[in-house]
């Protein structure tokens, strides 16, 4: 259970402090070197634990260097807050380039950053280059890869291939809280199709390709650069950094505005288009901020869910339906073939670091909201029962024309002044699988495709081949097997506990259990078989 109140209370240092020489930046040397002996691991209170950059840097000769030398009007408003003392700029965050310098925040505009850098043994190891793992720093960071997989079929963003690694996107709350801003282009990913399996609040992903997250990196720089001294080192500390960002990015965007806009789907796309940014009033939205008046943070954990028998309710080889189980986005497969999944979610473990009481919501984001019911399971409304009938195609609120396989569901905290950054909670469907119920939700066939019939929407890391169809036989009501057809005519014959009925001329009518194992091409398709 993830219980997290604040990174100053809940990370403990394990490994032991080398004693090195303190960096001291200038003006003609801003570069702080991520060095292996000034790597430790820290540890989250419910044992958890990442490892963390914590060099030994004097940054103050930045302080009389400019927040944004241009002549853009959003950066010399900040200027003049920064003279006058009411904003914190950029002194003491930094810059971390993972794209070999093809897509970067122009340092000699943003003059108050450092620029973050690796030290020759962690180069070898391709510690700084392509997608942000295992080492978080411990300064507030922009974060940027304009990189792509390009290869096909299994090409794909640097933002597809984190959020689809089950063995690494848990590490994303991680740095969501320790203030680690990460953008990444959703390079056709989010095009004609929605190929995104979970939405997260930890990662800014761009509308479009290469040099499109840089507007994104300018407005959070600028964003960062105008909250009071004390309100931005408090949110740092509190781990709330980035939430607030995330809040305050999503308030200004496409004109939202307003409570009303921000509880809908139109503030919370997989992706955004930097035209609908405005840098402006997240600048003004960050400075009206006060210290004894701060975001919360809404956080959920699954409470119980059904369970899915491979072999019969799903036939993906044992695999999970578990893609992302983390304290502000939750994401599932649904492989199981039952038309309702219905599961209990809490969200109260959110907080508000003033202890104020809060209110919550919880808003179908993404989906048809007929086939959806959020049913509040106690008077506060932090715990909720949700319902979500089988819908593999799904509109995008605020791009109707993109086709998408997902369904959303937002959860939001307010404490009466500001609301929180939302929690996902993301139901992906196969996009490959031609799923038929009756009037009364009973499963009466499903044709599989291949994924390969249909490239990034059926990503091949997360679904799999299955070259059949399967027509399902009821008697009074109840199940009693199914008859799979291979796409190549042959047919087996299953009873209702998935056993298969072994055919020829010498076999009996004794059904056997069915063993199902994956192979996989050169190119990275998972085929089932069976046996």
């Amino acid at each position: 259970m993830w219980s997290l109140k604040g990174i100053l209370c809940a990370i403990v240092l394990l490994s032991a402090i080398t004693l090195t020489a303190q960096t001291v930046l200038s003006s003609d040397n801003r570069d702080i070197v991520v060095t292996g002996d000034r790597v430790m691991r820290g540890m989250f209170d419910d044992g958890y634990s990442i490892l963390v950059s914590k060099p030994q840097v004097d940054y103050s000769a930045l302080r009389e260097n400019l927040i944004d030398s241009s002549n853009d009007k959003v950066g010399q408003r900040i200027q003049a807050w920064y003279e006058e003392g009411s904003a914190a700029g950029n002194v003491g965050d930094c810059y971390e380039n993972r794209d070999g310098g093809h897509s970067k925040l122009p340092l000699h505009r943003f003059q108050q950053f450092a620029n973050i850098t690796y030290d020759s043994s962690l180069k070898k190891q391709k510690a700084n280059f392509g997608v942000k793992v295992n080492i978080a720093n411990d300064r507030p960071s922009i974060i940027n890869a304009s990189l792509a997989m390009m290869e096909k079929p299994a090409s794909r963003s640097m933002a597809r291939l984190i959020l689809h690694n089950a063995e690494f996107s848990s590490q994303l709350y991680s740095f969501y809280r320790l203030s680690d801003f990460i953008f990444y282009p959703e390079h056709k990913d989010y095009d004609q199709a929605d190929c995104f399996a979970v939405n997260t609040p930890y990662l800014i992903i761009s509308q479009g390709s290469s040099g499109s997250d840089r507007p994104f990196m300018f407005a959070v720089a600028q964003t960062l650069a105008s909250f009071h001294p004390a309100v931005k080192e408090r949110l740092h500390q509190r781990g709330l950094l980035a939430p607030t960002v995330q809040m305050i990015m999503r308030w200004n965007y496409q004109g939202i505005g307003n409570a009303d806009n921000y509880l809908t789907g139109n503030a919370h796309p997989t992706a955004f288009d930097g035209k609908k940014l405005d840098r402006s009033g997240m600048a003004n939205m960050a400075h009206a901020m006060t210290s004894d008046c701060l975001p919360p943070l809404a956080m959920i954990q699954m409470v119980s869910e059904q369970s899915s028998v491979s072999g019969v309710d799903n036939f993906d080889a044992g695999a999970s339906e578990h893609l992302l189980d983390t304290p502000c986005a939750i994401g599932r497969i649904a492989r199981d073939l039952a038309e309702t999944r219905t599961f209990q979610v809490s969200a109260e473990e959110s907080f508000d670091v003033h202890g104020r009481p809060l209110t919550f919501h919880w808003r179908v984001l993404r989906g048809d909201t007929s086939k959806i019911t959020i049913t509040p399971l106690n008077d506060a409304g932090s715990r909720a029962e949700i319902s979500i009938r089988y819908q593999p195609n799904v509109t995008a609120p605020d791009q109707p024309d993109l086709r998408t396989h997902r369904v959303d569901i937002g959860v939001f905290v307010d404490n009466g002044f500001y609301y929180s950054a939302p929690a996902f909670i993301s139901i992906y469907y196969p996009p490959n699988e031609e799923r038929v119920y009756d009037e009364h939700g009973t499963l009466q066939s499903v044709r599989y495709l291949s994924p390969l019939d249909m490239p990034g929407e059926a990503d091949m890391l997360l679904i799999y081949n299955k070259p059949w169809t399967d027509d399902y036989h009821y008697e009074n009501g109840q199940l009693t097997g199914w008859t799979r057809t291979m796409h190549d005519g042959e047919s087996s014959e299953f009873d209702a506990s998935g056993q298969l009925f072994e055919s020829g001329w010498f076999s009996d009518s004794t059904p056997n259990p069915a063993t199902y194992t994956t192979s996989r091409t050169s190119v990275g398709l998972q085929t089932v078989q069976f046996e």
